[in-house]
């Protein structure tokens, strides 16, 4: 997980073959992101306009990944809120569970 050794971006850059493939519910992903500022209009389009939800997956990982640790972080809370309902259960195991801790969360910003 992001931890004070690790940056939000980093652990993202990492993780993003596993999270590519386990993401789910990326309307749900999207919408917060777009709450939190990460993403604007123009790139709410686009990644509607993605044919599949790899391509989504990966659109929303690299986007992230480009903007920095301020929109990592934002992306790690919400995969932290959401959990269940943006992570594949099967494949999130693979991240390791002290990845996706809370408490290690605040140590970015």
């Amino acid at each position: 997980m992001a931890c004070a050794q690790q940056s939000a971006t980093k652990y993202l850059s990492n993780t993003r073959r596993d999270l590519v493939t386990c993401m789910k519910n990326l309307p749900l992903i999207i919408e917060n992101l777009y709450q939190k500022k990460v993403f604007n209009d123009y790139e709410v389009d686009a990644l509607k306009a993605e044919k599949t939800e790899f391509d989504k997956a990966r659109c929303i990982l690299d986007w992230v990944i480009n903007k920095g640790d301020e929109a990592s972080y934002e992306l790690l809370k919400i995969l932290d809120h959401i959990r269940r309902r943006t992570l594949d259960p099967g494949n999130a195991a693979s991240l390791g569970r002290e990845g996706w801790q809370r408490d290690r969360l605040h140590v970015l910003l």
